[in-house]
């Protein structure tokens, strides 16, 4: 197998995983198929946003390439947590 397809694979599988984890374990929130298909929206805008805030960071604010990760990486822990909160919520509401 090939390492793109591998890493696809295994990105997949960690979204389903992210899901399950953050329904079950860390919002306590029923598992639906509208949660499961609305939560990677959750990972295609933080995809973008860190994306967009690397390249800012480094090409604007010139913060090193070594440094400017980091910088995203604290500022997207939370924004993802919330983004997750919110789609997971609101997909267990209309559920009920």
């Amino acid at each position: 197998m090939g390492y793109q397809a591998a890493y696809f694979i295994a990105y997949f599988v960690g979204v389903i995983f992210s899901y399950w984890f953050n329904s079950t374990i860390v919002f306590r929130i029923s598992l639906s198929w509208k949660g499961f298909f609305f939560y990677p929206i959750v990972y295609v805008v933080q995809y973008v946003a860190s994306a967009l805030l690397l390249g800012g960071l480094v090409e604007i604010a010139d913060i090193s390439m070594v440094l400017a990760p980091l910088v995203v990486t604290v500022v997207m822990v939370p924004l993802t947590y919330v983004m997750s909160q919110i789609v997971l919520s609101r997909a267990s509401r209309t559920n009920d």
